[in-house]
């Protein structure tokens, strides 16, 4: 009866690719018992269980090298310490995929949105909470957005696009851009909380808003509303990608009441 596995048994065992197994005997970090009269590599119960532990540190994604110097020389707390890095190395990932689980429902939320309201839906008044914002470009006179904008000023924190684009219009008709203002950090914008005058726009580009802007400002003359502050342009950046390359932007502006005159 044979006792030893040639390199395909062993494979099979342990669920992976002679390749494999050729890989990590070029890398000597596993040799086969012993090589039979036919040529054949054959692997005891020693190599088994090496190869066990070699497919561990892989799978904890420790580099090939690390484990020819752990298997040749660790003692049982240089391993410990290898799994309590592999350990918080897992941690952080979790938490990177918790993130882009949250990031992903949260677009398939707003996608939903979209397709409730329509890409082009009429003007509503909604209350919106305070939001902080930091200015990010400054566009002087007609300037857009352009590619060397976000190449020079990427912001050093995280995807620029996971944070929508807020163009905002001053009424001395100054624009620039902001993002939403990070924890702990200190706001160049407070839009107040308060009723504003919104509407969804599907556009090819920037240069789309100038009208769709006027439009808004002419419906809130028309509604009676007296604006109270900038306009603001909120790009929804990864939107855009559920509507062949169009740019997905909702419009506001804060409204008041117009006084009637004598009152």
């Amino acid at each position: 009866m044979h006792t030893h596995l040639t390199i395909g048994e062993l494979a099979k065992l342990m669920d992976i690719s002679v390749h494999q197994i050729r890989y990590f005997e070029e890398k000597g970090i596993l040799n086969p018992a012993f090589t039979g009269d036919n040529q054949y590599r054959m692997y005891g119960i020693e190599e088994i269980y090496r190869l066990s532990h070699v497919l561990l540190l892989r799978e904890l994604e420790v580099p090939v090298g690390d484990i020819q110097v752990a298997l040749a020389s660790y003692a049982p707390e240089d391993y410990e310490a290898l799994l309590n890095r592999s350990m918080a190395r897992i941690a952080a990932e979790i938490d990177r995929l918790h993130q882009l689980r949250d990031f992903t429902g949260q677009l398939l939320d707003r996608r939903a949105q979209w397709s409730q309201t329509g890409k082009d839906a009429c003007c509503e008044i909604k209350m919106l909470e305070s939001r902080r914002l930091t200015r990010w470009i400054l566009l002087p006179g007609k300037e857009t957005l352009h590619a060397r904008h976000l190449a020079e000023r990427k912001p050093s924190r995280g995807d620029l696009f996971k944070s929508d684009l807020h163009f905002v219009y001053g009424m001395d008709e100054e624009s620039a851009i902001y993002i939403a203002t990070a924890p702990g950090d200190t706001a160049d914008l407070v839009l107040e909380a308060g009723e504003y005058l919104a509407k969804r726009s599907s556009l090819a580009d920037e240069d789309e808003l100038e009208p769709e802007i006027a439009s808004l400002l002419r419906q809130a003359e028309q509604w009676g509303l007296e604006r109270s502050g900038p306009v603001i342009a909120i790009e929804d950046s990864y939107m855009s990608m559920f509507d062949n390359g169009k740019l997905l932007y909702e419009i506001q502006f804060a409204v008041s009441r117009m006084k009637e005159v004598g009152k």
